[in-house]
This record gives C-alpha cells, structure tokens and sequence, in this order.
C-alpha cells in the first residue's frame, strides 16, 4: 500500500484537487441560481401605523358631515331665522310689556251697598256689598247662605215672590199681620224679586196689620 501511494502520489493528488475543485464550481453554480434577482426599479412602500389611519378616517368623516350638513354658520343663521321670538331683541321685549302694561284693564263691577234689618225677631244683617242688578230676593238668600236667616214665601206671577215667613214667625190672617218690608222707610208694592236694588238702600222687614 505504501509502495503504491508513493507511486501514484502525484496522481492522487491531482485526483483530489479535481474533486475539489469541481465540487467548490457546483456549489457556487447553485448558491447562484436561488439568490433572487433583485429589480432595480423595485420600490418597498411603506405601511401606514394606526394612528395614521385613524387621523384619516376621521378627517373622511368630517368632510363627509361638512358636505351633508353645510356650513354650521348658515345653519345658525338658519335657526335664528326660524325663530323670530329670538330675534326680538330684549329692548323691544321690554317695550312690548310696556304697551301690555299701560292697555286699559277691564273694570271691576262695583258693589251695591245695602243694609238690611228685622227688628221683630232681633235680627241685623248690616251692610254689606251685592252685584249690581240683584234683587231683595237675592239679599235674603245671600243672608240665608252665610248668616242663617230663615225665611218662606211664594211666587206671584208678575208680582213677585212675597215672604210668608220670617224666622219662624208666619203671617197671620186672622189677626190681619203680615211681614212687609220698606225701602229707605218707605213701603214696598212688589214682590221681592221684582225690586233691584240701589245704592246704599236701607232693607227694613216690619211684622205689622196690613190690609192686604
């Protein structure tokens, strides 16, 4: 064996070197080939961050209200104009409650003043005010309502109502007595309801003969 290296040395050594040197121009032949070919018109773009993108979303979004909506000045002006209470100024306001203020108020009807009395049963109703147009009918149903007076009569035809009664006490045919009734001392004719009363009249009932 060593006899034979000796001999052949140099052609093994050759051989080798060969090998070597076919296997080193494979490798590089093949690294070649798979390396990519890079364009030298190739571009890398670069990708948007979030926040970048938010940002333009939301200027999308407001040109977008801008376009539906207008101009938001026009669109006060717009309801300033709808609204002409708001555009009153307050001065003008102040005026006009002014003008309110000085029209005439309707007048309040003046009270009747009457006093009314019946001496037989001790009974004093004093002075008090009634709607204009009342009658003596309605005195006594006034007294009636909010002082108690008791009373009893009848209605008359066009004569009126006549009180029959007063506080218990009934007119008296056989004795010829009668409840009547005087107006600033003065006898009555008419019926109670027929009579309206007048300024500061004097009411005064009498249990008295009569020839009625």
């Amino acid at each position: 064996m060593k006899e034979f290296w000796k001999k052949n040395k140099l052609l093994i050594s050759m051989l080798l070197f060969a090998t070597a040197a076919t296997s080193y121009l494979y490798t590089t032949s093949y690294t070649y080939e798979e390396v990519p070919e890079i364009l030298p018109s190739a571009q890398i773009t670069p990708q948007p961050s979030k926040d970048s993108a938010k940002i333009e979303k939301n200027e999308e979004e407001s040109i977008d209200k801008f376009i539906q909506n207008g101009d938001p000045t026009s669109q006060e002006e717009k309801v300033v104009s709808d609204n002409p209470d708001a555009n009153t100024t307050q001065e003008e306001k102040v005026v006009e409650q002014n003008e309110e203020a000085t029209e005439p108020l309707e007048e309040t009807p003046q009270l009747v003043n009457v006093s009314f009395e019946v001496p037989h049963i001790g009974y004093d109703g004093g002075s008090f005010g009634m709607k204009p147009g009342s009658t003596v009918h309605d005195v006594m149903q006034f007294l009636a309502a909010m002082q108690g007076l008791e009373f009893v009569g009848s209605e008359y035809g066009d004569l009126g109502f006549f009180v029959e009664s007063i506080g218990g006490i009934k007119n008296d045919k056989l004795k010829g007595k009668y409840w009547i009734y005087y107006i600033n001392g003065e006898k009555a004719k008419i019926g109670i309801s027929n009579y309206i009363i007048q300024p500061n009249d004097i009411i005064f009932w009498k249990y008295e003969t009569s020839d009625v």
